[in-house]
């Protein structure tokens, strides 16, 4: 092979490595980029969860549903959950089943993301939050968390690629 047809060859290999390099730089940053926005979506979520918070009968309770209703749809894909000293409290999506919290320990107003598993085996991205509840829901820790399947956002990096 000629000197210049072999420097063709390694410049185009050489460019090739580099769009494939580039490309999956490019997908892990906006993997990045659309979890951080998730995670950000989940905090207002969250708050919106905190607000609504009530004492009824059997505990805390929610005092008006929340505005997404795929919280109200059972497995719709997104979830909230109060754990308290008096026990736990869980939005309708999550049927039957609570989400799986690791046992860590958070500071009041600490905030956690996890990668864990939905109610039906699939992968969800939960955001979790220690607070100290006012005296009017009983005061003491609580353990608060809001997940989303995390499919919307694998599906989003594919698309993106």
């Amino acid at each position: 092979m000629s000197l210049r047809l072999r420097l063709a060859l390694a410049g185009a290999m050489a460019i090739l490595v580099a769009l494939v390099i580039t490309a999956i730089g490019l997908s892990q940053l906006f993997g990045a980029h659309v979890e951080r926005r998730a995670v950000a979506e989940l905090g207002v979520q969250l708050d919106q969860v905190l607000a609504g918070l009530d004492v009824g009968a059997d505990g805390l309770t929610l005092q008006r549903p929340l505005a997404d209703p795929r919280f109200a749809t059972p497995y719709g894909g997104l979830y909230w959950q109060i754990e308290w000293g008096g026990g736990i409290e869980r939005s309708r999506s999550l049927w039957d089943t609570a989400l799986a919290l690791p046992a860590d320990t958070l500071g009041d107003g600490g905030v956690h993301v996890h990668h864990l598993a939905g109610p039906q085996g699939d992968a969800l991205l939960v955001l979790e939050r220690s607070v100290m509840l006012p005296a009017r829901l009983g005061g003491g820790s609580a353990r608060a968390a809001v997940g989303m399947a995390a499919a919307e956002l694998v599906q989003a990096q594919r698309d993106f690629m």
